[in-house]
């Protein structure tokens, strides 16, 4: 996958994840407004891996969020990244 292709479908889900917000505001009261939000898709596992790389990047810094989306909505969970 390239990095082009990468950054479209990253576009893509983060738009799904704004929506879902959007739809869900109390899901977002749990995100600190300085947060770094990584989402993870539920159906691409080359994009999932990619951005799992990106996750491990942000190593030692706070307020890291994991996104994952599933079958109905999204898991949001602060993420300790090592």
């Amino acid at each position: 996958m390239t990095m082009s292709q990468i950054a479209k479908k990253n576009i893509a889900l983060s738009e799904k994840f704004s929506n879902y917000i959007m739809k869900n505001p109390k899901a977002a009261n749990k995100i600190s407004s300085k947060a770094t939000i990584i989402v993870i898709p539920k159906n691409d596992k080359i994009l999932e891996a990619q951005n799992r790389k990106i996750l491990k990047s942000y190593s030692g810094r706070s307020e890291v969020y994991v996104a994952k989306e599933m079958a109905k909505g999204w898991v949001i969970e602060a993420c300790a990244v090592k």
